[in-house]
């Protein structure tokens, strides 16, 4: 089956399947498909990942997602091994899933927004990341909390759109927080690059990322103020 949806080349969303966190969080990064023969699959890294955290440990349920005419694919595998930080070889657990890709509902809005893009790699943006989530749950946090300014993007829980300084290419990765309401705690995730298009500004671009390692909690808050902001929108309509 997995030789019919699946060809050298093809885009593959990988996600850490990890149930021994306090908080649940969403672990991924992007490949693309080498090779599958016999039930196994050769994937090459977006980004090389060299560090001794266990994202990608021997052993570890992966979770993989791609598209093929159409379809969403889905499916598991144990990573057997990484090679030279870049080379993954995963063992496929059988159990592919089609489905009808169903696009998560986004909203232009203004928010909050401190993004850094400084051309670093997966491996110390990851662990900024994580350094910036421990930092934001400690007791001091609030008062170590920067002042955001407003910035216009079109906002879902998997991702976002907005204008980026130049220079910035695709698969580029990005530090961001963004603040939902100056009475919450800022969101931090780790995102990528996806697509791109020239602003009208040549000195910007329209940028549209998607989300790698977000708090699960946080893609909830991002859902909810979402909706509550459509429903807003929808009522003020009615009324006018």
């Amino acid at each position: 089956m997995y030789t019919r949806y699946f060809s050298p080349g093809q885009k593959i969303l990988l996600r850490s399947l990890r149930a021994d966190q306090e908080n649940p969080r969403v672990e991924a990064a992007t490949a693309r498909l080498l090779n599958y023969d016999a039930g196994y699959f050769d994937l090459a890294l977006t980004h090389p990942w060299q560090t001794e955290e266990p994202f990608f440990a021997e052993g570890r349920p992966l979770e993989f997602l791609s598209e093929r005419f159409g379809l969403g694919l889905q499916s598991t595998a144990s990573l057997q091994s990484l090679s030279k930080g870049r080379i993954l070889r995963l063992r496929a657990n059988n159990d592919l899933t089609l489905f009808r890709p169903r696009p998560k509902p986004r909203i232009e809005t203004h928010i909050g927004l401190q993004h850094s893009a400084s051309g670093a790699s997966l491996c110390t943006f990851y662990r900024h990341w994580t350094q910036q989530l421990a930092r934001m749950v400690s007791s001091a946090a609030p008062l170590n909390v920067p002042i955001l300014p407003l910035g216009s993007v079109n906002l879902s829980a998997s991702g976002i759109r907005l204008a980026m300084k130049a220079p910035v290419a695709k698969n580029d990765l990005c530090l961001m927080l963004l603040e939902l309401a100056t009475d919450e705690m800022p969101i931090c995730t780790l995102a990528e690059v996806v697509w791109m298009t020239p602003a009208q500004d040549e000195q910007r671009k329209i940028v549209g990322l998607q989300f790698m390692n977000i708090l699960q909690q946080d893609q909830e808050r991002i859902d909810h103020f979402i909706k509550a902001a459509s429903e807003t929108a929808r009522h003020d309509k009615i009324r006018g």
